[in-house]
């Protein structure tokens, strides 16, 4: 098939490592009829008889419909492109992805994990049956293998404007978390033993500072202010002549809050301290460019943009030291032992690639959205929005605190209705203890507890922003009614007046 096109011109060879064959000419410029007249010959319609002449074949009304049949066919055929089909394909592919659930269900919750995009899936299965080969081996099956890796290395260091030598992929965010502050804190603890951070890291910073802390290191938590920001003037002053690292992350899970990285980054390279920043709700959704902004280390996570889970990527700036975290085989440059999680990796490096492309696209639709659902939640009475109200907020974060009442409450009566949500970070919304990023920003402890996260994502759309504030308030009205405290308040407010 490939030679007869190739002949035809409508295709060309590319040679190398990831070659292969690409169109030679725009898909507008190419017929459906040009590719059937090469592989399957001009339509024609069959004569009922083995004669070619039959008396009745003017005036046969079957004839003359196979006739019209055929031209109608063909003119399809000739006004048909590609590029038609492309965009007929999308659409299809868009209604497909617009089901990813149960049509009755409501997924409000992309900041915990988002779904795979299918055409991730597509260039994930040859790995997983034809391409299986361990990368490190040196037969031929291992050798597609390896330039899968090598793709999707390519793929994330184009986004991040890096070098692919310079990206060391791992089993996801914590564990680049951990290998980022862990293998900085030990290669450097010669050097100095002090690292600094904040109060609303993601668990898998804090715990790993914890960690380091009871290993003789020093830790300095920065605070924020109420609306999660970190001052870099605080940066600066927290600098010591033992500081080896700042960690700060790029954007916060809970309240969408993006930290002024660019600044930041700058006040580490002018005072020769790592910088590392957690970007795992970032990476896919904003703009990065770890040259400009001074970045050191980053880490990310596939399943925070349409791919799959337990696979992650951590940058390793050319010339920092870092020590392994994991020990055993020379996988990842003798960086990372384990045999390479291969699909998850090529869908790592494709989800990346689709993102990246439609970070403006799909930015302008949440922010749309998310503005709606503020102005919605907003006149629920005695409802705050946590976090910042303009472009310093991630486009499909909304997190609000509801007084009187419970987070848990609210999402067990939301899932009821369909709707799933979050009171927090989904790896800590099983715990009874209050956010630690609410407390951080000022909120009062009587108002942490009803916090509720909605985070939006590519299958949102209007009318599960309309469903939620359809059933929100109800929901809301009905908890306070049960609320001891929103009794007690209730009886202040009489007795004032």
């Amino acid at each position: 098939l490939f030679a007869q096109l190739r002949k035809a011109g409508l295709i060309q060879s590319v040679r190398g490592a990831l070659g292969g064959y690409v169109l030679s000419k725009p898909p507008a410029e190419i017929l459906v009829s040009d590719i059937m007249n090469v592989l399957e010959g001009t339509v024609e319609i069959s004569d009922c008889i083995d004669e070619t002449s039959c008396a009745n074949m003017d005036c046969c009304a079957t004839r003359l419909l196979w006739v019209k049949i055929k031209d109608s066919i063909d003119q399809v055929l000739e006004s048909t492109t590609l590029a038609d089909i492309v965009v007929d394909y999308d659409k299809l592919k868009e209604n497909r992805e617009g089901v990813k659930m149960d049509k009755n269900k409501v997924y409000m919750d992309y900041a915990a994990t988002t779904y795979v995009k299918p055409e991730v899936t597509v260039e994930m299965l040859p790995f997983m049956q034809e391409f299986f080969g361990n990368p490190s081996s040196i037969y031929a099956l291992s050798r597609d293998t390896q330039l899968g890796i090598e793709k999707a290395r390519n793929r994330v260091a184009k986004v991040l404007n890096a070098s692919k030598d310079e990206i060391y992929f791992t089993g996801g965010g914590s564990e680049a978390d951990n290998w980022a502050l862990k293998g900085v804190a030990f290669a450097l603890k010669q050097r100095g033993n002090h690292i600094i951070t904040t109060k609303i890291e993601h668990h898998a910073i804090l715990h790993a500072c914890e960690f380091l802390a009871k290993n003789g290191f020093d830790i300095t938590y920065l605070p924020v202010d109420q609306y999660g920001f970190v001052n870099p003037e605080d940066v600066k002053r927290a600098i010591t002549d033992k500081t080896i690292l700042v960690s700060v992350m790029f954007a916060n899970n809970e309240i969408g809050t993006i930290e002024p990285i660019k600044e930041i980054g700058a006040i580490c390279r002018e005072r020769k301290v790592l910088f590392h920043t957690d970007a795992v709700q970032a990476v896919g959704h904003i703009p990065i460019d770890v040259k400009e902004m001074n970045i050191d280390l980053l880490s990310l996570a596939a399943h925070k943009f349409y791919g799959p889970k337990g696979v992650g990527a951590l940058y390793v700036r050319k010339g920092v030291k870092l020590e392994n975290l994991i020990h055993g085989g020379g996988q990842e440059r003798g960086r990372r032992a384990g045999t390479e999680n291969i699909a998850g990796i090529v869908g790592l490096g494709k989800a990346l690639e689709l993102a990246a492309a439609e970070i403006e696209t799909e930015n302008r639709k949440l922010l749309r959205l998310k503005d709606k659902l503020i102005e919605g939640l907003l006149k629920i009475p005695y409802t705050k929005l946590n976090g910042p109200v303009d472009e310093r907020r991630l486009p499909g974060n909304v997190n609000v605190c509801f007084e009187f009442i419970e987070g848990e409450s609210i999402l067990l009566l939301l899932d009821s209705m369909g709707v799933c949500a979050s009171s927090g970070s989904a790896c800590t919304s099983g715990s009874l203890d209050p956010s630690h990023v609410l407390v951080a920003i000022g909120v009062p402890p009587e108002i942490v507890h009803g916090s509720l996260r909605l985070s939006m994502g590519s299958g949102t759309d209007a009318e599960d922003v309309e469903k939620v504030l359809t059933v929100l308030p109800g929901i809301v009205e009905r908890l306070r009614s049960m609320s001891p405290l929103w009794r007690e308040y209730q009886n202040k407010e009489m007795i004032a007046q």
